[in-house]
Order: C-alpha cells, then sequence, then structure tokens
C-alpha cells in the first residue's frame, strides 16, 4: 500500500510538472516593420543578417546584439545595401 501510494505521488508531481510547463510561453521576440528595418541598416545599427530560404523572414542582429524579426518585402536591392554597410548576411538552415 505504501509503494502504490508512493507511486501515486510521483505520478501527480510529474503531471504538475507537465502543467507548468505546458503554461509557460517561448519569449516573444521583437519585430519590426520593413522601413524600420532600412533605416536601421542605413544607420549601421545592424551586423547581422539570418534570411529564411523563402527570403521572406529575417532575423536580424543589432549591435547591441538584440535579435528582431523583419518580414521581407521583395527588395532586389536589399542584398546590395547590406553589404554597403558591412552586415553579414546568411541564410537560415
Amino acid at each position: 500500500m505504501r509503494f502504490f501510494a508512493l507511486c501515486l505521488l510521483g505520478i501527480m508531481c510529474i503531471g504538475c510538472g507537465d502543467i507548468a510547463f505546458l503554461d509557460k510561453q517561448p519569449p516573444k521576440r521583437e519585430s519590426w516593420d520593413y522601413s524600420q528595418f532600412i533605416q536601421q541598416v542605413e544607420k549601421g545599427n545592424i551586423t547581422e543578417v539570418k534570411i529564411s530560404r523563402d527570403r521572406k523572414v529575417a532575423l536580424v542582429k543589432l549591435k547591441t546584439n538584440h535579435v528582431v524579426t523583419v518580414i521581407l518585402i521583395d527588395d532586389p536591392g536589399l542584398i546590395a545595401k547590406l553589404a554597403s554597410q558591412n552586415v553579414d548576411i546568411s541564410v537560415l538552415p
């Protein structure tokens, strides 16, 4: 009987841990609109840009090491703008 009670207590503790885990939301990343992103590129505040394979989203790292998300638009000059500011450019895996 004591073994059964200990097993039941263990299951309850595991269940509570799962509930607490499910309750926690991942931290939300700040997002910028495209014009804000370009302004920061032109000011030289961006150090790295990781572009999604479909070229729709970018993770942007600032000089402060803060990372923001940007929804990209079709801008044929984007890579040249980034390169002119010595921004490291890569594609997300």
